[in-house]
């Protein structure tokens, strides 16, 4: 599955600045140095004044025309419209031939990566799609998580297309799940949230090394790791773990953007900045995505020159 284009809609909003989102979210003392000094973080891209269909909308309209089989949106929440499912029908209408319609979400923030395992199963030859994310930061529980990020209101929108030729191409796509955390929305502990955090690392590990496998290559042919951004102290371990190495995580955004939920692997693989780490020899990118329920995900692709 191939990767014609992609689009997101940072015409709209500004990067705030820590500054300003502390004042914005009321951080504590504590959560700013934090941010700041361990995570050196420096802002995060919202947007205010648009609601979520004209995020989307701004993504889209960035696409070059097509007619695809499907339009597909991944969420981290459930229900993030107030206009529920009409949302994506809206969507759709811009299209001559409507596309069928669906939502995941139950992967969390990593549901992009569950859509787009299934949508590389179901393409056939020459068929498209357009795979969509993006939510709004509407609430405090998806503005910032204390100690480990600040939320971007980003969309991305991605052309894709069942066909061979030049452009990243999705080579795998991998999913796993850490059990036991499907209710940490609504209920946890520091003792599961401890549970978590000792099992994220090791697990996140195996899902890379099976990807890898998967595809036939060793760590050695990774030209970057495309994390969610996240902790990256957290990325930096899990680089070395993984034996690719943390000079290969690709930091373009990952300290300015905050972390735009499902949009996070898509608005990195469209980074101009990437192609500096491409070499004849390290041709793949993996981008990873965790969600708050232990949904795991990871997405390699290649880059080809020519098809």
């Amino acid at each position: 599955m191939r990767v014609l284009a992609i689009r997101d809609s940072r015409a709209l909003g500004r990067a705030w600045p820590l500054a300003e989102l502390a004042e914005r979210y009321r951080l504590s003392e504590r959560d700013y140095r934090i941010f700041s000094r361990f995570h050196r973080f420096e802002s995060a891209w919202l947007a205010p004044e648009a609601g979520l269909p004209q995020l989307l909308a701004a993504a889209l309209d960035g696409l070059p025309p097509a007619a695809p089989s499907y339009l597909c949106y991944s969420h981290s929440l459930h229900d993030n419209s107030a206009r529920g499912g009409r949302l994506l029908a809206e969507l759709a209408r811009r299209y001559r031939s409507a596309p069928e319609r669906l939502a995941v979400s139950q992967g969390a923030c990593a549901s992009g990566a569950l859509a787009l395992r299934w949508l590389q199963r179901q393409l056939r030859p020459g068929e498209q799609a357009v795979w969509l994310a993006g939510e709004k930061c509407f609430h405090p529980m998806v503005q910032y998580v204390g100690q480990t990020a600040c939320f971007g209101e980003a969309a991305a929108a991605v052309l894709l297309e069942a066909s061979i030729g030049p452009g990243w191409r999705l080579v795998r796509a991998e999913s796993a799940v850490i059990g036991g955390f499907a209710s940490r929305l609504v209920a946890t502990s520091r003792e599961q949230e401890n549970r978590y955090d000792h099992a994220f690392l090791p697990a996140m590990a195996a899902l890379t090394a099976r990807a890898l496998a998967g595809a036939g290559i060793g760590p050695e042919a990774v030209a970057a790791i495309l994390p969610y951004h996240v902790s990256p102290v957290s990325f930096d371990r899990l680089a070395e773990l993984s034996g690719i190495g943390r000079e290969r995580v690709f930091r373009e955004h990952l300290y300015r953007l905050g972390h735009c939920f499902c949009a996070d692997a898509f608005i990195n693989l469209g980074s101009p900045a990437l192609g500096a780490a491409l070499t004849p020899t390290r041709r793949f990118a993996l981008a990873l995505a965790a969600g708050i329920t232990g949904s795991l995900g990871a997405l390699l692709f290649e880059y080809r020159e020519e098809a």
